[in-house]
C-alpha cells in the first residue's frame, strides 16, 4: 500500500486488433479507480477514477513489410 492511502486501487485494460493486408490497428480501451487517502480526523477523500484509451496504426509501405509507418495516440 502506498504511504497514507486507506484502500487498494486497480487498473485494467484490453486490447483490440484488427489487420487489413498491409494495415493492423490496435484499440486500447480501459480504465482506473486510485486508492482513496485517509486525511487528519479519520476522513477519506474521494477515490479517483479514469478511463485511458488509446489507438495504434501501422502500415506497410512496402510489400514486402520491410518498411512501415507507425503512429500511436492517446489518453
Amino acid at each position: 500500500m502506498v504511504h497514507g492511502a486507506s484502500s487498494v486501487g486497480g487498473d485494467a485494460l484490453a486490447l483490440l486488433r484488427v489487420a487489413f493486408p498491409r494495415t493492423k490497428l490496435v484499440l486500447n480501451v480501459g480504465g482506473y479507480v486510485d486508492p482513496a487517502q485517509a486525511v487528519t480526523g479519520g476522513a477519506v477523500t474521494q477515490r479517483p477514477v479514469g478511463v485511458q484509451l488509446g489507438l495504434d496504426v501501422d502500415v506497410d509501405l512496402t510489400r514486402d513489410g520491410r518498411w512501415s509507418l507507425h503512429g500511436a495516440g492517446g489518453e
